[in-house]
């Protein structure tokens, strides 16, 4: 069944939504976007930058979308370096894509995740522990002729 976008923006909390100008003369004044319709969208623009490159698909598919701060996009990432990333080289790609596929201009903002309550952290994985001690001393890393 198709999605009745006016009965989800009618049930959308206020803090949630964003009032978007209209932007030219004779347009509507306001369309609301609501952090649900991102979410909606999410999947799209994750498949949409597949097309050009998987490794940036693969950082956007483990990202969401946290919160609606006006008309800005809140977008986490698991780790630093895609956050990074995106909010330095990548932020202008991700702000067309949102605003060409949810219909209204919109900016982003990209943050850490937090780890959930009781999550063991990564530094805890006997794996990423010997790496993290290998690379901090780099005397142990063997130099292959």
């Amino acid at each position: 069944p198709p999605i009745d976008l006016a009965a989800r923006r009618a049930q959308a909390p206020a803090r949630e939504a964003a009032a978007v100008p209209g932007g030219a003369k004779g347009a509507a004044p306001t369309t609301l976007v609501t952090l649900d319709r991102v979410r909606d969208a999410w999947a799209a623009i994750v498949e949409r930058l597949q097309e050009s490159s998987v490794g940036k698909a693969a950082q956007l598919a483990n990202a969401e979308p946290l919160a609606m701060e006006g008309t800005v996009v809140v977008i986490g990432f698991a780790d630093d370096f895609a956050r990074n990333m995106w909010q330095e080289s990548h932020r202008a790609e991700l702000e067309q894509s949102l605003t060409s596929i949810v219909g209204a201009p919109l900016r982003v903002r990209c943050t850490r995740l937090t780890a959930p309550a009781g999550a063991v952290p990564a530094t805890e994985d006997p794996m990423i522990r010997a790496a993290l001690e290998t690379f901090r001393r780099p005397e142990h890393i063997l130099e292959v002729e």
